[in-house]
């Protein structure tokens, strides 16, 4: 059986990796010259970036993968004071936690001892919905807002709950409550080695990307753009040249629907939207930052231009070349990246210092928007590609999670 898959980010090559297992034929294409897709580690100057994701979530599949690639002698775990993540509310980094003596906390606290007996709903509601309903104002408008700008650049109103956070979804169907959830839901083994909240690689995130490509040994076809696909009961023809028994596509919705022949496949694709983010990297000569840990995010209400900010030198700081400050700053598409991220450094942390270098990156569609009625669209694009042939088959972050340790969970189902 000859066997493709298209897109050679970390879905597409963790795909290739449990395919290759089975003992199939695969042919792994990219329209890149280069495979990890969004996972790029870059030095500069002996400086390090990261100009895609910044960390690992670890899982048990990833902690099973990165032994059979014989890489866990290479993974670097964050420095303790990491844990300290912060939220920027009312002109201040503020650490969320459920102290009643914290005029932050305090809401936190107040609404945890209320939430258990709050109703459920049956329908589906927008994130910023479940938790005004569950939790009150305060922490859907300032803790959740802030969540939903790091993970998935948007406003909790413009995402489905039962899609962007399943698992607390499943927690009030199941138990009636998070809180409720949090005391009676099954202990989950935690990773033997993996024992932080994230972690990365020493030499940088694209470790577990160049160890997938060395153990792959099928047919890897670089800038090679699909132009075309058109797909039968048997078999998928790519390019009007060659067919495959099965192709499976990790591509982006919008990127599949410009191939697909099918107008009403296409159309469906074009249902699925995602977001765009400007990131800047700022790289200062000293050690300027004066609270450490991970970063903080920005609640939307608080109408600032940027998301958040990542601590990067702070996080690993095993990675620092001398002893800069290393910072990136996310925010939505603007005309002037660099001068919003370098003002938002200067009036949200109190650094005044000139930049020693810096990087702009244009991320266009970089996270999957997952509004209301995502589920049933996926579930829609399922039926009809099963209704026209058994040989195509998506999966990636577009549809089923943004998240790294998602991609390789779907890959290996």
């Amino acid at each position: 059986m000859r066997v493709a898959v298209l897109g050679a980010g970390i879905a597409g090559l963790s795909l290739a990796y449990y395919l290759q297992r089975k003992g199939l034929n695969v042919t792994l294409i990219d329209q890149a010259d280069r495979v990890g897709g969004w996972i790029q580690t870059e030095k500069d100057l002996g400086y390090h970036f990261e100009n895609g994701p910044h960390s690992y979530r670890p899982t048990p599949l990833l902690e099973k993968l990165i032994i059979e690639l014989n890489i866990q002698d290479q993974v670097l775990l964050p420095d303790p004071l990491a844990k300290n993540k912060f939220i920027y509310y009312r002109n201040r980094l503020n650490k969320p936690g459920i102290n009643p003596f914290s005029s932050f906390q305090r809401p936190i606290f107040k609404a945890l001892l209320k939430e258990w007996k709050q109703p459920n709903f049956e329908n589906e509601e927008t994130v910023h919905d479940f938790f005004l309903r569950r939790f009150g104002h305060d922490i859907a408008s300032n803790v959740i807002s802030a969540l939903c700008a790091g993970i998935w650049g948007c406003h909790p109103k413009e995402l489905s709950m039962e899609a962007a956070f399943p698992k607390w979804h499943k927690w009030e169907k199941d138990f009636g409550s998070i809180t409720k959830a949090l005391f009676k839901k099954p202990k989950v083994k935690k990773s033997s080695f993996l024992n932080a909240s994230s972690f990365t690689f020493k030499k940088g995130m694209d470790v577990l990307p160049k160890a997938l490509l060395h153990s792959f040994k099928g047919d890897l076809r670089l800038k090679f753009p699909i132009h075309k696909l058109d797909f039968y009961n048997r078999f998928v023809k790519i390019n009007d040249a060659e067919t495959f028994d099965r192709v499976y596509s990790t591509l982006p919705a919008d990127a599949l629907s410009n191939t697909i022949q099918d107008q009403s496949i296409a159309q469906l694709l074009n249902e699925f939207k995602s977001s765009t983010l400007d990131v800047v990297q700022l790289v200062y000569s000293d050690d300027v930052l004066k609270k450490k840990g991970f970063g903080y995010l920005v609640p939307f209400d608080q109408g600032i231009s940027i998301l958040g900010v990542i601590f990067d030198s702070a996080i690993f700081p095993e990675q620092n070349y001398e002893q800069e400050t290393r910072l990136t700053v996310m925010m939505h598409p603007n005309e002037n990246p660099l001068e919003t991220a370098t003002n938002a450094i200067k009036q949200q942390l109190n650094i005044i210092d000139t930049p020693l270098m810096y990087k702009m990156r244009h991320c266009r569609n970089a996270i999957g928007k997952y509004s209301m009625g995502h589920i049933k669209r996926v579930r829609d694009l399922e039926n009809k590609i099963a209704s026209l042939s058994t040989s195509l088959k998506v999966i990636g972050s577009s549809f089923y999670g943004p998240a790294i340790s998602d991609c390789i969970e779907k890959s290996f189902q």
